[in-house]
């Protein structure tokens, strides 16, 4: 008989069922993927793991959710380096574009939205040094972001550790899709896809 996983050992990157184009993860896409992904979260995970001091943990988990979306969103739209270089072109405008898309579930969209407005938080107020002090709002969503792709129980006023899961499960969320999103983009330049979509628009006007 084969061992299921604990329950609270699960990451559920799944979202709503055909909410986006990508809503869970194909297997079959991202199988030969796995080292390669452990080893960008890793990298990650090195900035992060061991800030003791809140503002910076904010700060830096928040960067390194925008380098994972920078990661996606270049895997999907052309010369999209030139782009990010703009000034104008914000991690909140980075979020946006990406919802618009909807290439992936909204729960890792929402879960970076939110690093953002902590981040901000930080950043604009100098008199804010800890998370407890944090607005209600943003504290209010913590633990139940988290919850949505892991059920195992925390310190719910633990905001250090909560914060630091978030940004370890979006992370992983964004660099997970980013590999089915790379292969759309590398099948919508095919001849199979020009084909196939001359075909379908063909007997479309046939109608």
């Amino acid at each position: 008989m084969k061992d299921q996983p604990n329950p609270e050992e699960i990451l559920n990157l799944e979202g709503a069922a055909n909410e986006t184009l990508f809503w869970h993860l194909k297997s079959w896409l991202i199988t030969d993927k796995e080292n390669d992904l452990q080893k960008r979260l890793d990298e990650l995970w090195e900035h992060y793991k061991d800030i003791d001091d809140q503002r910076l943990l904010a700060l830096v988990g928040a960067l390194c959710i925008e380098t994972a979306l920078d990661a996606l969103l270049q895997r999907f739209i052309s010369d999209y380096d030139s782009l990010k270089e703009d000034t104008d072109v914000t991690f909140s405008l980075k979020i946006k574009i990406a919802k618009a898309l909807h290439l992936i579930p909204q729960k890792i969209l929402n879960s970076c939205d939110l690093t953002r407005q902590i981040r901000n938080d930080f950043v604009h107020n100098l008199k804010l040094s800890e998370f407890t002090y944090l607005p209600q709002k943003h504290l209010n969503k913590l633990g139940p972001y988290v919850r949505e792709f892991n059920i195992k129980e925390r310190n719910s006023q633990d905001w250090m550790d909560l914060y630091r899961d978030l940004v370890g499960f979006t992370t992983a969320g964004l660099i997970a899709y980013s590999y089915q999103i790379e292969a759309l983009k590398d099948y919508l330049g095919t001849d199979d896809f020009r084909r196939h979509f001359r075909a379908y628009v063909e007997q479309d006007i046939k109608r």
